[in-house]
Order: C-alpha cells, then sequence, then structure tokens
C-alpha cells in the first residue's frame, strides 16, 4: 500500500525559506525607472516581507491547530503559496540574470526597432498573473478555513 504525502501545513516555512535565502543572496536590487525618478529597491526587503508573511500564517496554522479544519482546503493553501513563490522566482530572479535585452530589463519604449525584444516577457507577465490569482484562491481558503474552524469548534481529545 503506497502512503499518501503528508504535508502538514506547518512546514511550509521549511518549504519556503530556502527559496528566500536564494533569492536575497543571489539577486540584483530592482531597477524602477519612471519619467524622471528612479528607484532601486534592493531585494532583502522583498524578501524580509514575504517572509514575516509566511511565518504569521505559519503561526495562524499553530495556534489553531486544535479546532476542526478542513485538511484539503490547508493544502491548497500551502500549494498555492508554494507555486506562487516558485513561480516569482523563475520569472523575476532567472529571467532577469538571463538577459532578455542583454542584461539591462530596459522598457520596450527604449528600443527602436524592437528587434531584441522578447516574447518571454510577455509570457512570464501571463504566468504571474495566474499564479497570483492561484495564490489569492489559496488565502481566501485559508481565511473561510480559520473562519469555519472556529464555528466548528476543537477536536474531540484522543
Amino acid at each position: 500500500m503506497i502512503k499518501r504525502l503528508y504535508l502538514p501545513p506547518v512546514l511550509l516555512p521549511l518549504l519556503i525559506v530556502p527559496i528566500l535565502v536564494w533569492a536575497f543572496l543571489f539577486s540584483d536590487a530592482f531597477d524602477i525607472h519612471l519619467h524622471d525618478t528612479y528607484f532601486v529597491i534592493g531585494p532583502y526587503f522583498l524578501t524580509g516581507l514575504l517572509g514575516a508573511i509566511v511565518l504569521f500564517e505559519t503561526a495562524v496554522y499553530l495556534v489553531t491547530r486544535s479546532f476542526r479544519q478542513w485538511r484539503v482546503l490547508q493544502y491548497i493553501h500551502v500549494y498555492t503559496l508554494f507555486f506562487f513563490i516558485l513561480t516569482c522566482f523563475f520569472a523575476f530572479f532567472f529571467e532577469s540574470k538571463a538577459g532578455v535585452h542583454g542584461g539591462n530589463q530596459l522598457p520596450k519604449r527604449y528600443f527602436v526597432d524592437y528587434s531584441t525584444w522578447s516574447d518571454s516577457a510577455f509570457w512570464w507577465g501571463r504566468i504571474v498573473l495566474i499564479s497570483f490569482f492561484a495564490m489569492t484562491l489559496g488565502h481566501v481558503a485559508f481565511v473561510t478555513n480559520v473562519i469555519a474552524g472556529f464555528f466548528r469548534g476543537k477536536k474531540a481529545p484522543l
């Protein structure tokens, strides 16, 4: 008999922390070109914010583990969040390293003939958008599960 894959939601940081550490150590700063302003955002702020959100959700799972929650909704939340973080990791860090425009992610308006413009940026944008909606669905499942767990009450003692 094959055992089913058991992944408790408490293990969520163990899956996501290596990705965040990789993103922090091996990424450049984000350059945002506006009309006459130039912003540089370091990746450690973004990874720190994402890590805080993940740790908060894990704390909620730890505090409410004695309530009767639906395991399916927990798995939907965990896997959609993991899928979104992996998608963003591949899209923003690997695509910029590959150098769609020779390493500098210049906007399309700076190109004269658009011969070096790649369609991969367009597809990565769609993939990230789809994974963002999946992550939003997972977070709706998370909130629904926690609220339903409060209404359903505590688990019976073993």
